[in-house]
């Protein structure tokens, strides 16, 4: 059971319970009022991940002469076409041994070396 925060002055005692979808696997959390019932609060837990797509300058600069030229002038370089990049969110490379090796019972690895700096 949970307080529920209804506004600055009142709160109301709830059940919190989470709950697993059959159709899709995916995990909500349910707050329910513990006197009326009323389904107070649902949320899913379920992230989901994705492609990110960019277009980015892939030269060192957006146009040549750029950041600038050393003195004025009235030439102006060409534009440069920005390119589309996509990077898959299910990439091996950045975690080629997941997050923790199997039977490691520390979080150290090639992702994380989590300690506590005295």
């Amino acid at each position: 059971m949970v307080w529920l925060p209804m506004n600055r002055t009142s709160l109301r005692l709830c059940w919190q319970v989470q709950l697993t979808s059959r159709s899709r696997a995916e995990l909500y959390l349910v707050v329910v009022d513990a006197e009326t019932g009323e389904v107070l609060v649902r949320r899913s837990l379920t992230n989901y991940l994705t492609n990110a797509s960019y277009r980015v300058f892939a030269a060192e600069s957006p146009a040549p002469m750029l950041p600038g030229l050393p003195a004025p002038g009235t030439n102006q370089a060409a534009l440069v076409q920005r390119t589309l990049v996509t990077l898959s969110a299910l990439s091996a490379n950045a975690s080629p041994n997941g997050w923790i090796n199997d039977g490691d019972t520390e979080t150290k690895g090639n992702n994380v070396d989590a300690h506590t700096d005295l």
